[in-house]
């Protein structure tokens, strides 16, 4: 987003742990896969023998890329700040309001005429809702004609539970998307505009900033539940 405001190139320097590890020991893969999203040479990685302390301060890691020649900038969210997050040089809140589409590559995915992508399981229970409450949204779609397609690890196709291109031309072709606070909902924004990513959440759930700054920029919360 901040490369395509300022028709620049953005380089993502990542510490070790960024690059080493994960669930499933595949984390230079997945990086390799997420950037092959965004068009060709917007995103760039470099990846340091650095790690950081067991604080929350990040200025050992500025220091270290300074001292390799690397003037990097950390960067904050100032609509929704957390009680940890220090105000930095760079606010990228406003880049997130106006989210440019990108174009997904055509892929053999098996596809209902009228569908939305739909994605319900998180790693955190307060940011998802009830079954009987999924059971009642995905009624209410099908009853408008609109066949729910699910994408991630609930997923009953293989390709849209571990291929992000196949999931990224899904959600390029569907009406909307209904799902969860979660790198899914990030997902979607980038082949949809915000009015047309359903948000659901457990009215006394955990809301996250991303999920707060969604809905302040035009995502419906909770729409079909009732």
């Amino acid at each position: 987003m901040y490369g395509q405001a300022h028709d620049t190139p953005v380089t993502l320097h990542l510490t070790c742990e960024k690059w080493q590890g994960g669930q499933f020991g595949n984390k230079p893969e997945s990086w390799a896969e997420i950037i092959s999203l965004f068009p060709h040479g917007a995103i760039s990685l470099q990846v340091h023998n650095y790690k950081l302390d067991s604080g929350r301060s990040e200025n050992g890691w500025l220091a270290h890329l300074k001292k390799v020649g690397i003037d990097a900038e950390l960067y904050y969210y100032a609509d929704h700040r957390g009680e940890y997050e220090s105000v930095e040089r760079l606010d990228i809140s406003p880049y997130l309001a106006r989210i440019p589409r990108i174009s997904a590559e055509h892929r053999s995915v098996e596809l209902p005429c009228r569908f939305c992508t739909v994605q319900w399981d998180s790693t955190q229970r307060g940011r998802t809702i009830t079954p009987a409450h999924r059971d009642g949204v995905l009624a209410r779609y099908r009853a408008d004609g609109i066949e729910p397609v699910v994408v991630g690890g609930e997923a009953a196709q293989k390709n849209l539970r571990w291929s992000l291109k196949d999931i990224a031309y899904a959600m390029s072709e569907a009406e909307f998307h209904a799902g969860v606070d979660s790198a899914f909902m990030h997902m979607a924004m980038l082949y949809m505009p915000m009015d047309r990513i359903h948000l659901y959440n457990e009215p006394d759930g955990f809301y996250s900033h991303h999920a707060l700054r969604a809905r302040d920029n035009g995502a419906p919360f909770n729409q079909e539940l009732n």
